[in-house]
């Protein structure tokens, strides 16, 4: 198992250099947190809960996908975006088409 901070980008590196040249068939981002749980918006959630929701929620898939565009690009089976799709719908997740977007410079 390989561990990720998603919202630390020397993480995102550290794991990019460590899958390096490996094929990866599907990337499923899945983590998030519920920070603000509870919390009333006009009582309750401070800005530093918002920021810390939005790094992991969003910022972390952005960095994730960023670092593992390479070894998605080496896959021989790539699962087809129709496919991802159909999972996604189950899961209630959105599936990016990463079969265009530029890869992420070197760390």
């Amino acid at each position: 198992m390989l561990q990720l901070d998603v919202t630390d980008p020397a993480s995102q590196c550290a794991l990019a250099a460590r899958m390096k040249g490996t094929p990866v068939d599907l990337l499923i981002c899945n983590a998030g947190v519920n920070l603000d749980k509870g919390q009333k918006l006009e009582s309750g959630y401070p800005s530093a809960m918002w920021e810390a929701t939005f790094a992991a929620n969003v910022t972390g898939v952005f960095m994730t996908i960023q670092s593992m565009l390479s070894n998605l690009r080496l896959s021989n089976t790539p699962k087809s975006r129709s496919s991802a799709r159909n999972w996604a719908h189950k899961q209630s997740r959105r599936v990016v088409d990463i079969s265009t977007a530029p890869a992420r410079q070197q760390c």
